[in-house]
């Protein structure tokens, strides 16, 4: 910045130039304050969205309305209909979930089978489900890494492949199918405290002895994330319980909305059964893998094969990336005009008296 060096004699009757040391002095001034505005302004519409996501969580939350149930649709036992898991329907024949509602440590240790477990799609209510709902299973595909509950990572948190796919003997006609995240959409989906609906047919407090069978949905934000896991809600905020694995989180981008991932567990550090934060199976990190275990049943999003500028590499710490930074706020930049209409008005004023 060039500085206007004015004699002693008009030091003191003559406005200061713009750089001068007390015009210096009265620059920081208005620059601390506008930096102190638009950092209140920031900390308040932060605070003010943070309050806005303690919303009534799945443990004793809201019921889901016949407009809320969207895809997600429930994994229960043949004869006697009791839950077993909550899935989604990510194509007429193809259902999302977790692989622990089918297998014990790994994939070789099958617990259910396709002639003891069935889906029933269309229903927020299990009990009031007719025939009509129930679909039988024709295959159930686990992924090969499931590693049972596998713990690598902080609370638990790493790469379990929690994660299968079921095909079904025939369409579903109630429901409507969603897409996986692709994983272009990543970058403008993992960020911290990015709001997920989860919903699922389980219990509805936080230890777990409720009954079952009726849908219950929450927005509730990311916590954390690994490349293959994620965290969502913590305490104070809604979360899953037994009876929801295998269950959506669904996003929603640019009005459409997609299954980005599985129920799967717990926190280690959790001390209740539920209300503590839950972690979710990315089902983005395993698009290829559904798309090619599908075997042509499920259509991906027309975004799965393109790249988006605004994705960055995932961390693998735990932490949230990709986050955006907030934009100035308008008093802010207002305050800013202010101090660059002052500048310019001293600076008129210094050339005047040049001359």
């Amino acid at each position: 910045m060039s500085i206007l060096l004015r004699s002693n004699s008009v030091r003191s009757t003559s406005p200061r130039p713009f750089g001068s040391p007390s015009s210096n002095r009265r620059l920081f001034v208005l620059l601390v304050f506008a930096a102190l505005i638009n950092g209140a302004i920031l900390d308040a519409s932060a605070s003010a969205a943070s309050w806005g996501r303690v919303e009534l969580p799945i443990i004793g939350g809201s019921l889901a309305s016949d407009d809320q149930l969207f895809a997600t649709i429930a994994i229960v036992t043949r004869g006697n209909s009791q839950l077993l898991c909550t899935a989604t329907l990510i194509a007429k024949r193809v259902v999302l979930t977790a692989a622990h509602c089918f297998y014990g440590d790994s994939v070789r240790d099958p617990v259910e089978t396709v002639d003891s477990v069935e889906i029933v799609a269309g229903s927020a209510v299990l009990g009031g489900a007719p025939s009509s709902q129930h679909y039988r299973i024709e295959t159930i595909i686990g992924h090969p890494q499931y590693g049972g509950q596998l713990d690598d990572g902080d609370d638990g948190l790493g790469n379990d492949s929690d994660i299968a796919l079921v095909i079904l003997r025939t369409e579903v006609t109630d429901v409507e199918p969603v897409y996986v995240l692709p994983p272009s959409l990543e970058g403008r989906v993992f960020v911290k405290n990015q709001l997920f609906s989860v919903s699922g047919f389980g219990t509805t407090d936080a230890l777990a002895e409720s009954d079952v069978g009726t849908l219950y949905i929450a927005d509730t934000p990311l916590a954390k994330q690994t490349d293959y896991e994620f965290v969502l809600g913590g305490n104070g905020q809604p979360d899953t319980c037994p009876g929801d694995s295998g269950g959506p989180a669904y996003v929603v981008v640019d009005g459409t909305r997609f299954v980005a991932g599985v129920t799967s567990r717990g926190l280690l550090s959790n001390q209740l059964e539920c209300s503590e934060g839950g972690i979710s199976t990315n089902a983005s990190a395993f698009h290829s893998w559904i798309v090619t275990e599908s075997a042509g049943l499920y259509q991906p999003h027309p975004l799965a094969g393109s790249t988006d500028p605004s994705k960055t590499a995932k961390g693998s710490s735990g932490c949230s990336v990709g986050a955006r930074r907030p934009a100035i706020e308008p008093l802010a930049l207002f305050a800013l005009f202010v101090i660059a209409w002052w500048g310019i008005r001293e600076k008129s004023r210094r050339n005047a008296e040049r001359f």
